[in-house]
């Protein structure tokens, strides 16, 4: 136990930095041991917080750079420093809080000081609006602080090179990029693959495979805001499933009444593995164990054909995608046909598979 009353005892446990002194017993202590410097040195070496209770000493210079490079908010107290760029540069430095919100003005509108500030901490950039529009001075504030982003000026939310900065630091910084950058589909895809919450700002592509495809992949709850068609969608589907089983009940009834629902929740989850996989790299089709599928499981083969066709129709009909949806749609009636041949007649879709394919 401390003796809190006796100074001797108190600064013995300061100097050996006893871990169990008690901040209010501190806060009350008689107002002659702040009164003494070598002990208020002794306390904020232990802790630069308790310059606060030692009024006498708040325009020491060297007691006040000592503090603020342990505890930088106690700036707050130090009125006297506060419009002292040495004492504040120690403080946005070396310090572990936001202590720049109270530097002067005149140090608020220091480009040096700004720079150092946002460098340990980037929420400092809100309380330098002069520097808010400053490319540099923003890159650095996000680099240290992913919220920073929301305190650019509209110019710097309109920066594709800054915002690509703010949201791979957390896709959520989306919700404060300008309407045109929320409208780039490579930034709308970095946002939902990194933030759960991206897609909620993101309307314009609620419609977009690709980009809601990456959105379940994080977080199957953003399936609740795809667009009705997307939710007809069995790759986007079963991708949300496997995170979310809740999400059923918003799926096409197409989807809800899939054959996948009349099997044990280990074997549903095992062939919806199978089907993504299938999704994800077609041309792996031809090693599939057809022969297991077509015996037992017929219903599995034509679900994941259609979930194939609908993903190569969802592509850009370019030339380079027109030639690959032909070799894909050609693997898989050979596979089909070379390894089980009476299948060919009982599948609707390989009666024109070419069809089927080229949308």
């Amino acid at each position: 136990m401390i003796d809190y009353s006796n100074k001797k005892a108190v600064m013995h446990a300061l100097k050996t930095n006893k871990p169990n002194i008690s901040w209010i017993e501190m806060k009350n202590l008689p107002k002659e041991f702040w009164e003494d410097r070598e002990f208020v040195f002794a306390a904020v070496k232990y802790s630069g917080y308790f310059l606060k209770y030692a009024p006498k000493f708040h325009e020491d210079k060297e007691l006040a750079m000592f503090a603020v490079s342990k505890v930088s908010f106690v700036l707050e107290y130090l009125p006297k420093f506060q419009d002292d760029k040495e004492v504040v540069m120690a403080a946005v430095t070396k310090g572990y809080s936001n202590c720049f919100k109270f530097a002067s003005e005149r140090l608020r509108n220091d480009r040096d000081v700004v720079l150092a500030a946002v460098t340990r901490n980037g929420g400092a950039l809100e309380f330098a609006p002069k520097y808010q529009d400053d490319k540099e001075i923003v890159m650095r504030a996000i680099a240290s602080d992913k919220e920073a982003f929301k305190f650019a000026s509209d110019r710097l939310k309109n920066d594709k090179a800054v915002v690509y900065n703010a949201i791979k630091s957390d896709g959520y910084n989306i919700k404060y990029a300008s309407d045109d950058m929320k409208k780039d589909k490579e930034l709308a895809l970095i946002a939902v693959s990194n933030s759960t919450f991206a897609f909620d700002y993101l309307p314009m592509f609620q419609d977009d495979r690709d980009v809601a495809l990456a959105a379940v992949k994080l977080c199957g709850n953003s399936f609740y805001h795809i667009s009705e068609r997307l939710k007809d969608n069995t790759e986007i589907f079963l991708t949300s499933y496997l995170r979310n089983k809740d999400v059923k009940q918003y799926a096409s009834k197409r989807l809800q009444n899939c054959y996948l629902f009349k099997k044990d929740n280990v074997e549903i989850e095992k062939e919806i593995k199978l089907i993504l996989k299938l999704c994800e790299k077609p041309e792996s089709f031809a090693n599939l164990p057809l022969e297991r599928f077509i015996s037992k499981n017929r219903e599995f083969l034509q679900f994941t054909i259609d979930a194939i066709r609908q993903k190569l129709a969802e592509l850009p009909k370019t030339e380079e995608n027109l030639k690959y949806i032909k070799e894909i749609s050609k693997l898989i009636k050979k596979t089909i046909k070379d390894k089980i041949e009476e299948f060919k007649n009982n599948c609707v879709f390989l009666e024109e598979a070419d069809a089927d394919f080229e949308m």
